[in-house]
């Protein structure tokens, strides 16, 4: 195994496990929405398509928008071939009914976003600048330690997927004023 693989599946199996302090947003990302946006890299197969593993590029985009009020609002959004979906959220934690868990944290100028999704995980990193005029992110994905695949349902056509690999590519951050939902 790996140095990214081993770090991965550590990033996995401490995402799927520790919850995260929950801070209120700085008041300088009030009324203002920040922007995501990544390629991920799988190797996976999709239950309509056939038993081979394809290597996909799925591109992703996470916004989060905080109200005047200090409330988190959050979108994550992904396109394939195969179609195109969003998963929207409302405050710092939770999970959905497939039992995805959800957790944002705010500490200093960075945003720490991390998702568990049926055994696999994903770390968005978000970090500002002084005067929260610009950003940075870093997002990290991984599968839990020994586990050869994980099968989510696709955000972007509703099948039943199963990867073998996950990977996140350079990510892009920007910040804009205003409620882009």
């Amino acid at each position: 195994m790996n140095f990214i693989t081993t770090t991965a599946a550590t990033f996995a199996a401490a995402c799927l496990t520790i919850s995260a302090a929950q801070a209120a947003p700085p008041k300088e990302l009030y009324g203002k929405s920040i922007t995501v946006s990544w390629l991920e890299t799988r190797s996976q197969r999709d239950s309509q398509a056939g038993p081979e593993f394809k290597s996909v590029g799925i591109p992703f985009s996470n916004v989060y928008y905080i109200s005047s009020e200090g409330r988190l609002f959050a979108r994550s959004s992904a396109r394939s071939p195969g179609g195109a979906g969003t998963v929207d959220r409302v405050g710092l934690s939770g999970s959905n009914a497939a039992g995805d868990a959800r957790n944002v944290s705010f500490s200093g100028n960075k945003i720490v976003s991390s998702v568990s999704f049926q055994g696999a995980a994903r770390q968005t990193q978000i970090s500002f600048d002084p005067s929260f005029s610009s950003c940075t992110a870093q997002v990290i994905t991984g599968m839990p330690p020994g586990k050869k695949s994980v099968t989510v349902r696709s955000i972007t056509t509703g099948n039943t997927v199963e990867f073998q690999s996950v990977s996140a590519g350079p990510a892009s951050c920007s910040i804009a004023a205003g409620n882009p939902f």
